[in-house]
């Protein structure tokens, strides 16, 4: 089993579960706001990119099979902490402002957007010397 398609996989079917959530941010805001959650839209984003990233990162594990490490690693990484980074402002909508948070989303989009360059990078890389085997 690929860990990478794993974790991607797994990202779907917690952004599946957080349907329920979210259908409540969309019925019944308030119920959600009972319960915590201050900025009800927030479940909607964490949800859409659970599944987003989740499917991203399993069809990468799929089409890039052997990925190196220092590729899959952020890959895996950025894919979690994009969607996470929801969260906080969920609970506590004054944390986007926090410098902390800000430096955590800004780190991750960083590392998200390294590993899919990379990843590219690897695939081309990948093909053009397949291609020169194949004449």
């Amino acid at each position: 089993m690929n860990r990478i398609v794993l974790s991607g996989l797994t990202q779907i079917a917690l952004g599946a579960a957080t349907g329920f959530p979210y259908a409540l941010a969309v019925t019944d805001a308030d119920r959600l706001r009972h319960a915590g959650i201050k900025a009800p839209q927030r479940i909607r984003q964490f949800h859409l990119d659970l599944i987003i990233m989740g499917s991203l990162v399993a069809m990468a594990g799929t089409a890039v099979p052997d990925m190196p490490r220092w590729v899959a690693a952020p890959l895996v990484i950025g894919g979690w902490t994009n969607a996470l980074s929801f969260v906080p402002p969920a609970l506590a909508p004054e944390a986007e402002q926090h410098p902390v948070y800000r430096s955590a989303v800004a780190a991750s989009f960083a590392t998200t957007a390294f590993a899919w360059v990379a990843l590219a990078a690897v695939t081309r890389r990948r093909l053009r010397a397949a291609s020169r085997r194949t004449g």
